[in-house]
């Protein structure tokens, strides 16, 4: 009873954690589509906009520049360096190197105010607003800035005095190459980034989340941002938190890079300025969908500071800092960070791309006592994704029209509706409320339930053998009992209703009836049995040297009973009469019995 109990007991602890183990295992892995769907809404484009007054300088060059170019060309053709086909390209290299070294201001200055930015990508982690970027996204250092409002100030003049130069030199016979013009368009633009003063600075942050419509005020679109906590840039800590001011935004789960291996799979999503402001793809149509990449763990490394730093091959560019990471589960891993230049050619180097690990931006979020958790938007959008797939779509356009009602422009959304809404026009009778359609139940529980009812009928099988065996095992003893080898039993014998012999009792032929006593009979150890005993071999144990079998030749009997001792008369097996111990032979029917 007790082991039956415990195997209920056992019964009962599978069916509660078998449904729940498999439920979570067909969870653990999305599909890239589903990753893609689910998380694109919570990753955002992040722009931070500067502004300031900025004056700069009218400037002219000094005739010495002349001097020397001419001074390093006579050597250069000294050495066979300058010929008259490269002469032009010679003396206009020249002339942008020494360019900042000969140029001066005039005296004359324009102010204006001017607005500046860069972009980079952020996630959301909570459903109050709070998200995670790069703090090179958000703290760029002031030669950076300079130079961004160096090339918006004097952009137009830098331009018109290209242009009167190529006009110049096309005059003089020269047709200027795009190498030259680079090179004096850099020249000038430092010179200008060098010459101009930066006042009243101010620094905004935006984000621009996957709801911008085409053909909307992309201006009108974007949230404004605080910043709540920024790490130092270009380092092992580039990390910002900033916060969104609102509620019920999308937002993605953090997961744990501590598991990371080489060679794990990994997903990098954000917003690259290739793909984003080059003016390539329409504006608001690159702002609705964040761009995904795919790759894997190159390798764990440490960076130069002593802080860890995951090294991937999936493809990322500038507008990528500050993106998510994720790996297979869907959950993010690292923020993507930067990638590597050829210092020769100065060109990306494909496959070289790196990421801060999610644990570095967790302490910062424990700093500021945040609790990451999923908004209602995403659990909501996951549900009608769940419900579309199980066929049932009125659940799935009910959850999301209420998405879009608080939500509304979120093109994922917007097309998993119009799925729904295809699939419930052609099926109106199996569209379902919540139940109905497909089944209602989610595929993993659906597998935890049959493994489940798998586990449960093998138990009770198991149970089932276990109680036969034990109603079968006395039968299985028959008349004498099992010992261990060369063990002989010291026990008396007691007698089993039709299946043991009863000890010592005189052989009658009444069937079914024990005949009285004659002698109580002590069984001797297995080495010194009496020889006129009759012996029924043990399978375990050793057998007994015996002097003869005895055998019936006319009416079959029970069993013979044992043998009497040596000074009482043997009854004879076929008819009972008692035969002389001395005798082999029964006097009254002849029968042989010794």
């Amino acid at each position: 009873m007790k082991k039956r109990f415990v195997c209920l007991v056992t019964v009962f602890v599978l069916l509660f954690t078998t449904i729940p183990a498999a439920t979570l295992a067909s969870a653990e892995t999305m599909d890239t589509r589903t990753l893609a769907m689910v998380n694109k809404p919570g990753v955002v484009m992040l722009f931070t906009k500067y502004t300031a007054n900025i004056t700069w300088y009218e400037f002219s060059v000094d005739q010495g520049i002349s001097d020397v170019i001419m001074a390093d060309i006579t050597q250069m053709a000294a050495e066979g360096k300058v010929t008259d086909d490269n002469f032009m390209t010679v003396f206009i290299q020249l002339f942008a190197y020494y360019l900042k070294s000969y140029a001066f201001t005039t005296g004359n200055a324009q102010t204006e105010t001017l607005s500046t930015g860069f972009y980079g990508s952020g996630f959301i982690i909570t459903p109050d607003g709070y998200l995670i970027t790069n703090a090179h996204v958000v703290d760029s250092d002031e030669d950076a800035i300079r130079y961004r409002f160096a090339v918006n100030a004097v952009q137009r003049v830098v331009e018109d005095e290209i242009t009167a130069m190529v006009q110049s030199f096309r005059r003089d016979g020269y047709e200027m190459t795009q190498t030259d013009i680079d090179a004096l368009s850099a020249a000038l633009y430092e010179l200008y980034a060098q010459s101009f003063k930066l006042g009243d600075l101010v620094s905004e942050y935006f984000a621009y989340l996957g709801n911008v419509q085409p053909g909307a005020d992309i201006g009108a679109a974007r949230v404004k941002l605080d910043v709540r906590k920024v790490g130092k840039a270009s380092t092992s800590q580039d990390v910002a938190i900033m916060k969104l001011d609102g509620d019920n935004f999308p937002t993605v789960p953090l997961g744990d890079d501590s598991a990371l291996q080489t060679g794990d799979q990994v997903y990098a999503m954000g917003y690259p300025a290739i793909a984003t402001v080059s003016g390539v793809v329409e504006a608001p149509s690159a702002m609705q969908e964040p761009t995904m990449t795919q790759g894997i763990v190159s390798a764990k490394k440490t960076w130069h500071d002593g802080g860890s730093i995951i090294q991937m091959d999936a493809d990322i560019h500038g507008g990528n800092s500050g993106g998510p990471l994720f790996n297979a589960e869907g959950e993010v891993i690292g923020i993507n960070t930067f990638g590597l230049r050829d210092p020769n050619t100065g060109e990306t180097v494909s496959g070289m791309n790196f990421a801060v690990p999610i644990s570095t931006a967790m302490v910062y979020i424990h700093e500021l006592n945040i609790n990451p958790s999923e908004s209602k938007f995403t659990a909501d959008f996951k549900a009608a994704l769940e419900a579309y797939n199980a066929g049932n779509y009125r659940q799935a356009i009910d959850l999301l029209q209420g998405i879009n009602n608080t939500n509304p422009g979120f093109p994922v959304v917007q097309q998993l509706l119009s799925d729904a809404q295809k699939g419930l026009d052609a099926n109106p009778g199996g569209g379902g409320t919540g139940g109905g359609g497909g089944g209602g139940l989610p595929m993993g529980l659906i597998i935890g339930i049959i493994a489940a009812v798998v586990v449960i009928a093998a138990v009770v099988v198991v149970i089932l053998m276990m109680s036969r065996r034990k109603k079968a095992a006395p039968a299985a003893a028959g008349g004498h009992a099992a010992y261990p080898p060369a063990q002989a039993p010291q026990q008396q014998y007691t007698p089993q209703p039709t299946q043991q012999v009863p000890p010592q009792q005189q052989y009658s032929p009444q069937p079914a009836q024990q005949a009285p006593p004659q002698q109580q009979y002590t069984p001797q150890p297995a080495q010194q049995a009496p020889q006129q005993q009759q012996y029924a071999p043990q399978p375990t144990q050793q057998e007994v040297p015996q002097q003869q079998q005895y055998t019936a030749p006319q009416q079959p009997v029970e069993q013979a009973a044992p043998v009497a001792t040596p000074t009482q008369g043997v009854p004879c097996g076929v008819c009972g009469a008692p035969v002389d111990p001395n005798s082999q032979f029964c006097t009254k029917c002849g029968n042989r019995v010794g």
